[in-house]
């Protein structure tokens, strides 16, 4: 891992780089497992700084910090040059990391052109999505190893067809996913690391924060109910038509 790749992985997580790159960077993360574990700590860590400003009073001011700041005034006259130009530095960069963390955009969802992913640069997937109906539980194993999970299709506004899926590489994560087809081609349009719990018979998405973003698009998205299992049948026997 060099610094260049790290800052890679945080561009992608905070959906950053442009379609060639982030398509470039996913091609590295399928072929190299250590490159895989930098990006899953990185979107620990990541949830893990969310969630703790997701709590209320998470954006005012600590009570001990008004009285650090009140006493550092009646203080002021007492201090000297080269201390005063010392605390308006540390109070400064205070400010600074704070604000990037209450501003900064949402980490984890990447959508659009950053996360283009088309039938020729993941055939195995598209195929997936393109002959495979919906399940709740269990995995399709890609000749890859990689496994699938299309877990429902719906219609969307623009008069086409999407399917949320799940796709486990190993490791106790996985790629949380919703594809639309365009002129036959499925392409991904929002996709997140889920953290994954249980056997491998009975895999859940454990990623709540993940998982609502999921829902926002689909939600967004969608022209309607998710299709039956009947329906969906009648779809793909149709090649989608």
């Amino acid at each position: 891992m060099t610094e260049q790749d790290y800052e890679l992985l945080s561009q992608y997580l905070d959906g950053e780089l442009a379609a060639p790159a982030a398509q470039e960077l996913r091609k590295r993360l399928i072929a190299d497992p250590a490159l895989r574990e930098s990006l899953e700590r990185l979107q620990k860590v990541n949830n893990r700084v969310k969630d703790a400003f997701d709590v209320p009073g998470a954006d005012t001011v600590p009570p001990r910090i008004v009285t650090i700041l009140k006493n550092a005034r009646t203080r002021r006259g007492r201090l000297s040059q080269q201390q005063r130009a010392g605390w308006g530095l540390a109070v400064a960069a205070s400010l600074v990391v704070a604000s990037g963390l209450l501003l900064m955009p949402d980490w984890h969802q990447q959508t659009g052109e950053s996360l283009a992913v088309s039938a020729g640069d993941d055939a195995l997937l598209a195929h997936e999505l393109e002959t495979s109906p919906s399940r709740g539980d269990g995995w399709d194993t890609l000749s890859d190893g990689r496994q699938v999970r299309p877990l429902l299709s719906f219609a969307n506004t623009q008069g086409g067809w999407c399917r949320e899926y799940l796709l486990s590489e190993g490791g106790g994560m996985a790629w949380h996913g919703v594809a639309c087809r365009t002129e036959g081609q499925w392409t991904t349009e929002v996709l997140n690391t889920e953290e994954l719990a249980g056997s491998i018979n009975e895999y859940r998405p454990a990623g709540v924060a993940n998982s609502d973003q999921i829902t926002s698009f689909i939600a967004t998205h969608s022209a309607g109910i998710a299709l039956s299992l009947k329906q969906e049948a009648d779809l793909i026997a149709r090649n989608w038509q």
